[in-house]
């Protein structure tokens, strides 16, 4: 059935694989893709508010999450909001789901988070395809992968057509986000700079240049990607237990209602437990803890690199060097920003292995700040007829 279409998909182990073009197939033409994004995001980023957007970036998957609860789907977190796919039978609801988010979003953020849906058969009668692999990570979870270009296009649709393809709020009931929180504070660079990179190849024979990218890139770190991981759950510290609860205020409509208690009342358990100590006594808690790192999400494909990096000053450096020669010969092009902290949301079902993943950015605006240098260096490129990518 097409509803197990992802859950039935074989899974790659390594993320250098993503060149392996065999290990992606094409979403079922009766699914959907799920497009959202913080309108203005740049704007609300330069005053200050990148916490906000990765927020309500990571709460539509949270929401996609409540509606599709006993079906496994291929999601990305993108920084200022998140791509996916869902299928037939899950539409309606993810539907209301997804308003009641937009409805609170405007209510207690005062944002516009857009939100629309494209159905893959329509990409596919225009020529672009939805093609998606399954990257097991090492704690047991697993992320989607994306290429074919129907995930751009999509975007490209729903952003210039929203009378059609975008879902209006209309005043319904709060959205349940329970499995989401963002309680650690942000993590410090250990190595000195925390890179928010995109990087998007321009040529047909993309897996070639994906594939030499990572290979130069992993030299320029030690031969190894996983060294340059931003999460480190030695350095993970608690946010203040006041400063959480008034923040989860502004997750809910309405003053004081149960499910707002409840979830203080949580705040104020997990702030005893990780920050007085009580974690070393429990076994489960100290799993939970030492496996943040290995579910999270700071490197991923949508038909485009997407990483998030702790480097040092010299391998930035190097870096930038590598993407400028890239760009140069009409490989690439790209976006890069520098930041001293990464940004940890986590969507939490349970503390069990598997049961927990951590979006992750950089701070100060991260992937959104990376797009809008992408995009500029697009706009400087030479007109040429659009095609889907290969």
């Amino acid at each position: 059935m097409s509803e197990s279409f992802f859950a039935d998909l074989p899974a790659l182990s390594q993320f250098s694989d993503l060149t392996h073009a065999d290990a992606y197939q094409q979403l079922p033409a009766d699914w959907w893709i799920v497009i959202s994004d913080i309108a203005a995001s740049t704007q609300a980023i330069e005053a200050g508010r990148y916490k906000d957007v990765n927020l309500l970036g990571a709460a539509s998957i949270a929401a996609l999450k409540n509606a599709l609860a006993t079906c496994d789907f291929p999601f990305v977190f993108g920084g200022d909001g998140a791509s996916a796919a869902i299928p037939l039978m899950a539409k309606d609801m993810a539907v209301r789901e997804l308003a009641a988010l937009q409805a609170l979003a405007q209510q207690q953020f005062g944002m516009h988070l857009r939100i629309g849906l494209v159905q893959v058969d329509e990409l596919l009668q225009t020529g672009f395809q939805t093609l998606v692999a399954k990257l097991v990570l090492m704690g047991g979870q697993h992320i989607a992968l994306f290429r074919g270009g129907g995930l751009r296009q999509a975007e490209v649709l729903v952003k210039g057509n929203e009378k059609r393809y975008a879902v209006v709020a209309d005043g319904c009931v709060d959205p349940p986000l329970s499995q989401l929180s963002c309680r650690w504070q942000p993590i410090a660079a250990r190595n000195g700079v925390v890179l928010s990179l995109l990087v998007q190849s321009l040529r047909g024979d993309q897996d070639s240049v994906y594939g030499e990218f990572i290979k130069d890139l992993q030299l320029i770190l030690g031969g190894n990607l996983d060294s340059a991981s931003p999460v480190h759950p030695e350095d993970l510290r608690f946010g203040s237990a006041l400063a959480l609860i008034r923040d989860e205020r502004r997750l809910q409509s309405r003053a004081w209602s149960l499910s707002y208690l409840m979830r203080a009342m949580m705040v104020l358990g997990a702030a005893l437990l990780f920050t007085a100590g009580l974690e070393r006594w429990l076994p489960w808690a100290r799993r939970y803890r030492s496996s943040t790192a290995l579910h999270s999400d700071y490197r991923k494909f949508d038909d485009m690199l997407r990483m998030v990096l702790d480097c040092t000053q010299d391998q930035h450096l190097a870096l930038t060097q590598l993407l400028e020669r890239s760009r140069a010969s009409g490989d690439i092009v790209y976006g890069l920003h520098a930041s001293p902290h990464a940004l940890m949301t986590c969507l939490l079902q349970s503390m069990r292995d598997g049961g927990h993943i951590h979006f992750i950015d950089g701070s100060d605006g991260g992937y959104a700040m990376a797009a809008k240098q992408l995009k500029g260096q697009l706009a400087q490129l030479p007109a040429r007829p659009e095609a889907p990518p290969h």
